[in-house]
């Protein structure tokens, strides 16, 4: 630090002075500090794990943390299970619907699918499962879903 004012309490007095420099030691590192100010879903895998390691070492709750990071993992099993649920719209029937209608159909999918990866997300930490239930739990069932759909269009 620089140009520090110092205050020391005496027993009967106070000294302050006045220092060009100061070296401050912290447990906390500067790479902590900037995950304290970004949002979860913001960081790097790698900083998520640095700061879900630091919250535990210190006995803090790190589950959002946690959360973040399992949903980064698994992030290529959501793009599958999008990719699965896409296909029915289109390797299905071409002329018993209209491109319009497939469209906003597979649009409201991916809204539910978003709304429920959030809500179930968060529903899981409330009731104390892993998170790593609500990380994937959305992901396969809509795989499970695109898998059916496919299935029975055969």
């Amino acid at each position: 630090m620089e140009g520090v004012d110092r205050s020391i309490l005496e027993k009967d007095k106070v000294l302050t002075e006045h220092l060009a420099h100061q070296v401050f030691v912290s447990a906390i590192s500067p790479q902590i500090l900037e995950v304290l100010a970004a949002d979860p879903g913001e960081l790097s895998i790698r900083d998520l794990q640095v700061y879900v390691d630091y919250l535990e070492d210190n006995g803090l709750d790190a589950q959002n943390y946690r959360l973040a990071l399992w949903r980064k993992l698994l992030a290529p099993l959501t793009y599958l299970a999008m990719l699965v649920i896409a296909m029915p719209f289109v390797f299905g029937p071409q002329r018993s619907t209209s491109v319009g209608q497939r469209l906003l159909i597979g649009l409201l999918l991916g809204l539910v699918f978003f709304l429920l990866n959030y809500m179930l997300g968060n529903v899981v930490l409330l009731y104390g499962y892993p998170p790593l239930v609500g990380a994937m739990l959305p992901s396969l069932l809509f795989l499970g879903a695109g898998f059916y759909t496919l299935r029975r269009l055969r």
